[in-house]
């Protein structure tokens, strides 16, 4: 799909940004994520179907292979021979599947606060409200009628996914994301194929994990065995952060990224 969205910010390597949800875009990378300008060029783009990328006429055509296809043609529309590809959540499930199929083209992989499969228990803080916990249940109990269900659901469970919450960033986020339910519904679905648990051996390409200590829903033990998977990989660990340590602790996360470029 040519037409997605995309918003580049900085100039130097080129860092792919895969967001999460679905359902959700890249807005909620920003601006935690651009101070990386300077030394990246960092390349925001919206999944099909989601954010500001072109509506779809029937989510079911969305696959983990059409989206990984999609980022590699926007590879190379936008002229580049190997990327750093980063995904958050979702995102860094289907980075997950496109290093498996397109790794060729990749200088080096981030996979942040995500897992190989879905099949971990959740942990939930011990910060969590009635409210949140009910969102949470609304979230992963059944499909979305509207988008406006879907966001109101999800902003009353964020603050389980977000330590120490920054409200007005939070406000700036939810402001700049358009959300989209059929998306969501569609990615929920998509998990019952997800497990790529025993497959990640075969990525040798230099790889950066990032996992917060308070991660509910792709928490520490998630990112412990995938570094056991991907040879020579690094794991990256922030212990006052759930599923948002580019937020809550910023200097620290951008650093290990920055470390992790000038490697390669």
């Amino acid at each position: 799909m040519s037409d997605l969205f995309v918003e580049k910010v900085g100039s130097g390597t080129p860092v792919l940004v895969m967001h999460g949800g679905l359902g959700l875009d890249h807005s909620y990378f920003r601006p935690s994520l651009d101070a990386l300008s300077d030394v990246a060029e960092i390349i925001y783009y919206d999944h099909r179907g989601n954010g500001r990328s072109p509506a779809v006429d029937n989510y079911d055509d969305i696959s983990f292979e059409t989206l990984i296809d999609d980022a590699d043609a926007l590879r190379k529309s936008l002229g580049y021979d190997k990327i750093v590809l980063y995904g958050h959540s979702y995102g860094g499930f289907v980075a997950q599947n496109y290093a498996l199929k397109y790794q060729e083209n990749l200088a080096g992989l981030i996979l942040a606060s995500t897992s190989y499969n879905i099949h971990y228990e959740p942990a939930f803080p011990d910060w969590q409200t009635p409210e949140a916990m009910g969102a949470i249940g609304r979230i992963f109990g059944g499909p979305f009628e509207s988008d406006e269900e879907f966001a109101e659901t999800w902003r009353t469970a964020l603050p389980i996914y977000w330590k120490d919450i920054d409200s007005e960033l939070a406000a700036q986020i939810d402001a700049n994301t358009v959300y989209k339910g059929g998306a969501w519904n569609r990615g929920f679905a998509m998990l019952g194929e997800f497990d790529l648990k025993g497959k990640l051996s075969a990525i040798n390409v230099p790889t950066l994990l990032m996992s917060g200590k308070y991660d509910f829903i792709t928490g520490r033990q998630a990112h412990e065995d995938m570094h056991a998977e991907i040879a020579g990989s690094t794991l990256a660990k922030f212990d006052n952060s759930a599923h948002f340590p580019m937020h809550t602790e910023n200097e620290a996360y951008l650093a290990a990224i920055r470390d992790f470029l000038a490697t390669l």
